[in-house]
């Protein structure tokens, strides 16, 4: 490229300008060779010893002058950066006379790192998700330790919505480990997901990707929720869910709370999420209409757009994604509830009997006789 140099992954051509090529041999290659650690022999190439050499398979010359060339995935075992580059003729440096073009007979090349594709692309937007990022010429040596690689999440919609992982773990020239940042923390979660970048060095020097653009979607999850169940099966009590990556949606949300023995099921009134970690919906009067039980919760949000204050944002959504979307649970600290078969975290909710009021007593006294059989409503 204009850089003078190429990709980490190599298979790029290089053309060089020689004098006095055999075009019947096929017996020319190229010899890169890292600047940092060798003592270089301009004649015989590196001295032996050194693990920072690679070269090219062998090509024919187009005439006595110039001869095509494609580099070798130098990436592949090799940090990036730049290196003395040498034609061998028969495995042996040929002498350069770049010194009558340039300021020295030494030929150069610059390795580019890239990343080219990741393992995982989805995960909980509270975070924590460990992504593997494979590309070429990662510096594993520390080299420039006091650089880090960082995976940097954006909404594509809004350039202000950002936020960077912390320093990626480098296993090799190949494989470094992101682990992914607490995206719901702030921001609410996208269905199309956030555009991804690699970054590494001063002034967020972004990585090219040499491949499609990679998204990684985050889905909300909520934790936990806290009640001051004082109410019971008549419902009305306050029901707080701690979230991540919730959307601001006018009345988007509901809680609905099924029983564990039956399919006996209630959904809560409609409400919008305070913030992207805070939902509060009203629980609903589970004993109007069933008696008393232990209930599983779950949180949803309902595209029903007849009801929905902003009936454009509902149309779009329930025709991507259906009636509705359940709100998946996410295991963390102490909470009440159980593992389901598969390892799922089910949240519960009970439902006791509660008594509110008399409702008829058997005379107007709020009382009745003392020899009793009389019948009291409530």
């Amino acid at each position: 490229d204009e850089r003078h140099g190429g990709r980490a992954s190599g298979n790029e051509t290089l053309s060089l300008r020689a004098y006095g090529l055999t075009t019947e041999l096929k017996q020319y290659q190229l010899r890169f060779y890292s600047m940092l650690n060798i003592t270089v022999d301009l004649r015989n190439g590196p001295f032996p010893g050194d693990d920072r050499v690679d070269t090219s398979h062998h090509f024919y010359p187009i005439n006595t002058r110039f001869i095509n060339l494609t580099t070798p995935q130098w990436g592949r075992s090799f940090v990036f950066g730049n290196t003395s580059v040498s034609l061998l003729s028969g495995g042996v440096a040929m002498p350069s006379v770049g010194s009558d073009v340039s300021s020295t007979d030494e030929l150069f090349f610059t390795w580019f790192e890239e990343w080219i594709w990741c393992d995982v692309h989805i995960g909980p937007a509270s975070g924590g998700t460990n992504v593997t990022i494979h590309g070429h010429g990662f510096d594993y040596h520390g080299d420039r330790e006091e650089l880090d690689y960082v995976c940097r999440f954006t909404d594509p919609n809004n350039a202000s919505q950002v936020m960077d992982s912390k320093p990626a773990e480098v296993y090799d020239s190949q494989t470094l480990m992101c682990t992914t940042p607490p995206w719901g923390s702030e921001f609410p979660w996208l269905d199309t997901g956030m555009s991804m970048e690699l970054l590494h060095g001063p002034r967020d020097r972004s990585l090219p990707l040499n491949g499609r653009q990679v998204y990684f979607y985050f889905y909300p999850v909520w934790s936990t929720f806290s009640v001051y169940n004082r109410h019971g099966a008549k419902g009305g009590d306050l029901m707080t869910f701690i979230a991540s990556g919730l959307r601001p949606h006018d009345q988007l949300y509901r809680c609905s709370f099924t029983s564990t023995t039956s399919h006996d099921q209630i959904n809560s009134t409609r409400a919008t999420a305070l913030s992207p970690t805070e939902f509060i919906c009203v629980t609903p009067p589970y004993g109007s209409y069933f008696h008393a039980a232990n209930t599983t919760v779950v949180l949803y949000e309902d595209y029903d757009y007849d009801l929905m204050v902003n009936s454009s944002v509902a149309a779009d959504l329930e025709d991507r994604f259906g009636s509705t979307r359940v709100i998946m649970e996410e295991r963390f600290g102490i909470q009440t509830g159980y593992l389901n078969e598969s390892n799922g975290f089910v949240n519960t909710f009970e439902y006791f009997q509660v008594v509110e009021q008399v409702l008829r007593y058997p005379d107007e006294r709020h009382g009745g006789r003392a020899s009793g059989n009389e019948t009291l409503s409530l």
